[in-house]
C-alpha cells in the first residue's frame, strides 16, 4: 500500500465523517404504508421477488454521498478487477464480465463531482431477494481483532497460533486435533503465542487480526487457507445446551462464561472443527478479492451469489440508542470484497467495522436486516453489460 494512497484514505475519512450524514438516503417506506418495519429491519407485507436478481427502479432513491473515502475504496476495487484473476459467470440469471463491474465503479466515481439529473440514465439496479424472497437480507457484521502475544511459549502465553502446513498429506486435522491433541506441534509452524484460545478463535472467525507483542511491535496476521473442515457455529451450541446457562452469546460473553467455567473450553471450542490459519503480512487487512478492507465499506459475500468486485446499493439497518430495534433504513453503496465461511446463500452479508475493541462492539450489534441491489451500467450501444439467459 503506498503512502499517497494512505493519506487520501486518512484526508477521505475526515471528509466523510463531515458530509456522510448531510448526504444519506432514506428508504422511501413511507411511500408504501403497506410495508411497516419490524423491530429486526424486515418488511411486513414486502413483496416476493419472482428472480434471484429482480429489477427495481431508482427513481425513488435518494443516491448515497460519494464520499473521498468511498471513491478511495472504488479506486482500489477498479485495481484490482484490472490485475485479478477472478472469473465473472451467470449470477441470478445474469452473465457478468470485468468491463461490466468496472464500468459501474466509473460512474460512482463520476458522480463524486455531482449527481446527474437522471441516475436511471447510467445506472440498472437489482434488487436480491434475500433469505424469504421478499428482500430481506440479513447484516452481521466482522472487524479485525487486536490480542497480546508472545514470540515463544511460557507459562502465561500458551495457545499457538499456526502457519498453514505447505506439506501436509491427506486430511487436514480438526480443530480438537489441531488444539485438543497437538497435531502440528513442533513442526515449525507456530507464528506467536496467545494467552487465551478464545482469542485465537474469534480472530480466525474475522479471518485476520494484529497481533501485539510484549516490546509493542504491531504484526497483521492474514488469511492463509482453512483446514476444509465444515464451520459450525460455537454460539448455536451453546444456546442449545441447557446444562450451559450461558447469558450471552457475543464475544465478551463467550469469554466471561469460559472464564467462570473453564472446564467447558474443550466442549464449546471443538464443537467447530473448521480451522483458519494465518500468514504475517505488513500491509492493512485486506479481503478475499485483495483490497483493503473499509470500514462500514466493505462486506464479505457468498461469491456464488454475489460476485466479488461488484457495487452494491443498500438500504442498511439504522438502531435505536439502545441497539436493538430497527428505526429506519439508510442507503449506502458497500462494495463486494470479502468472503466467509459462515456466510452462505443470497440471504446474508458481513459488514466490515474497522479494527479494534470500538469496531467489535459495533460489530457484536450488527445481527438485523435490510435490502441490497446490484448495480450495473445502462446497457448501451455496443456495450454488452449482461446478456438474459
Amino acid at each position: 500500500m503506498n503512502k499517497p494512497y494512505i493519506t487520501l484514505l486518512l484526508l477521505g475519512f475526515v471528509f466523510s465523517c463531515q458530509f456522510q450524514s448531510q448526504k444519506q438516503g432514506h428508504f422511501p417506506i413511507q411511500q408504501d404504508p403497506s410495508l411497516r418495519l419490524f423491530r429486526n429491519g424486515k418488511l411486513k407485507n414486502a413483496p416476493i421477488l419472482s428472480e434471484k436478481f429482480s429489477p427495481y427502479s431508482l427513481d425513488s432513491v435518494d443516491f448515497p454521498f460519494i464520499h473521498p473515502r468511498l471513491a478511495a475504496s472504488l479506486n482500489e476495487q477498479m485495481e484490482v478487477i484490472d490485475n485479478s484473476r477472478l472469473v465473472y459467470r451467470s449470477y441470478g440469471g445474469q452473465q457478468y464480465t470485468k468491463n461490466d463491474f468496472k464500468e459501474t465503479i466509473k460512474i460512482l466515481q463520476s458522480y463524486q463531482y455531482g449527481f446527474p439529473s437522471n441516475i436511471e440514465d447510467d445506472l440498472v439496479a437489482y434488487q436480491i431477494w434475500g433469505d424469504d424472497r421478499r428482500g430481506a437480507v440479513k447484516f452481521t457484521a466482522y472487524y479485525t481483532p487486536i490480542i497480546n502475544v508472545n514470540e515463544h511459549a511460557n507459562q502465561d502465553y500458551l495457545y499457538p497460533i499456526y502457519r498453514r502446513p505447505k506439506n501436509w498429506v491427506g486430511r487436514l486435522p480438526s480443530r480438537a486435533e489441531i488444539d485438543g491433541a497437538g497435531k502440528l506441534k513442533d513442526q515449525a509452524l507456530e507464528i506467536a503465542y496467545a494467552t487465551n484460545p478464545v482469542d485465537i478463535y474469534y480472530m480466525q472467525l474475522q479471518g485476520s487480526g494484529y497481533v501485539q507483542f510484549p516490546s509493542g511491535k504491531m504484526q497483521l496476521l492474514a488469511y492463509d487457507g482453512s483446514n476444509r473442515h465444515p464451520y459450525k457455529s460455537i454460539e448455536t451450541f451453546a444456546l442449545n445446551r441447557p446444562d450451559f446457562g450461558i447469558s450471552s452469546i457475543s464475544i465478551n460473553g463467550i469469554k466471561a462464561f469460559l472464564d467462570r467455567y473453564p472446564q467447558f473450553q474443550d466442549t464449546l471450542l471443538f464443537h467447530n472443527p473448521s480451522y483458519i490459519f494465518f500468514k504475517p503480512k505488513h500491509d492493512l487487512p485486506s479481503g478475499a478479492a485483495g483490497a483493503a478492507l473499509q470500514q462500514q465499506i466493505s462486506i464479505a459475500v457468498d461469491k456464488k451469489h454475489i460476485p466479488l468486485g461488484s457495487c452494491l446499493l443498500a438500504a442498511v439497518p439504522i438502531f435505536d440508542d439502545s441497539l436493538d430495534r430497527v428505526l429506519r433504513h439508510d442507503f449506502h453503496i458497500l462494495l463486494a470484497q470479502d468472503v466467509g465461511g459462515a456466510i452462505k446463500g443470497p440471504g446474508h452479508i458481513d459488514w466490515y467495522q474497522g479494527v479494534g475493541q470500538k469496531a467489535q462492539q459495533k460489530a457484536e450489534k450488527i445481527h438485523h436486516y435490510g435490502q441490497l441491489w446490484i448495480l450495473m451500467p445502462k446497457r448501451k450501444e455496443g456495450c454488452g453489460v449482461y446478456i438474459k439467459k
